[in-house]
């Protein structure tokens, strides 16, 4: 997946439910780059709805990356 596929995925100021937060996409291309490892990447990918007053809000979306991103992986991966 490319750093455009990334970008691609993060929601615009606009309509923040129309993509996933900057921070989860770039922890998780950081991941499947093999930058780091599975359980930093987890922590880093849900840290910001760990501390949500409303996870439940920001779980959809989330959900929506990872979906996406499981779809597209390299067989390779």
């Amino acid at each position: 997946m490319s750093e455009t596929w990334f970008k691609e995925k993060i929601a615009p100021p606009e309509d923040e439910e129309d993509g996933c937060h900057p921070d989860e996409a770039e922890a998780l291309e950081t991941y499947c780059n093999q930058g780091t490892e599975a359980s930093v990447a987890a922590k880093a990918i849900t840290s910001r709805i760990e501390s949500s007053d409303n996870p439940g809000y920001d779980r959809p979306r989330l959900w929506g990356l990872l979906q996406d991103a499981l779809i597209e992986l390299p067989e390779t991966q």
